[in-house]
């Protein structure tokens, strides 16, 4: 019935317990604690019976209160672990958003550092494609080219001359433009060329010290 354990007796008792023998004494504090514990209502007799169920009503009372006490403990536990789980289940959903709005900014940077590196990637590449890569003439083209200018300049012996170099300048540069070359030897002809010598003379190349002009 009563599951604290204990029975409390109050000084209330005492009228009625003095009025009993020793052996009296002794029957109704067995039957007072079988009540307290088991619920248990022992067969007892005159002044003992008249005690107990005095005492009785007492031992009730005290259950009921503790039954609320308890009931108060546990309603108040339970809202106690309710209200930390509240906590914990806010804690972690802000977690969540905090980290949640730390991916989509570290994505947005991502996203914003990949379009600058791709932004780059094309700048290069178009100004790549649009610098005119240097393509090696053939005696041919050298000589149409000098015809037109009237230098008299060979495409066989420049062509040459750049060949065995790898068609690097005079400054350690690649060529770039071999016409700018073809000029340049002209004008080196013009100016190292010995008084009186017949139109169609060449003197580009060593022989002009391959000044070449093309610089780009």
């Amino acid at each position: 019935m009563n599951d604290t354990k204990s029975l409390l007796i109050y000084h209330d008792y005492a009228e009625q317990i003095e009025a009993l023998s020793g052996d009296e004494c002794k029957i109704l504090m067995i039957a007072l604690i079988n009540y307290s514990k088991f619920g248990q209502i022992d067969e007892l007799h005159g002044a003992a019976k008249m005690a107990f169920i005095f005492i009785k009503q007492q031992i009730d009372r005290d259950a009921e209160k503790w039954e609320k006490t308890r009931n108060n403990r546990s309603n108040a536990g339970k809202r106690s672990a309710e209200m930390r789980a509240n906590i914990q289940q806010t804690a972690t959903d802000n977690n969540k958003g905090e980290q949640a709005t730390t991916d989509n900014q570290q994505n947005q940077l991502n996203s914003k550092s990949n379009s600058n590196s791709n932004k780059e990637k094309n700048n290069i590449k178009k100004e790549s494609e649009s610098k005119p890569r240097f393509t090696k003439p053939t005696p041919q083209d050298v000589d149409e080219y000098c015809n037109t200018r009237s230098n008299g300049i060979s495409g066989q012996h420049f062509c040459d001359y750049y060949e065995a170099r790898g068609w690097i300048l005079s400054n350690g540069r690649k060529m770039k433009d071999w016409k700018a070359a073809v000029r340049t030897w002209e004008q080196n002809n013009k100016a190292n060329a010995p008084p009186n010598k017949p139109q169609g003379y060449t003197y580009g190349g060593e022989h002009g010290g391959d000044k070449d002009g093309d610089s780009s």
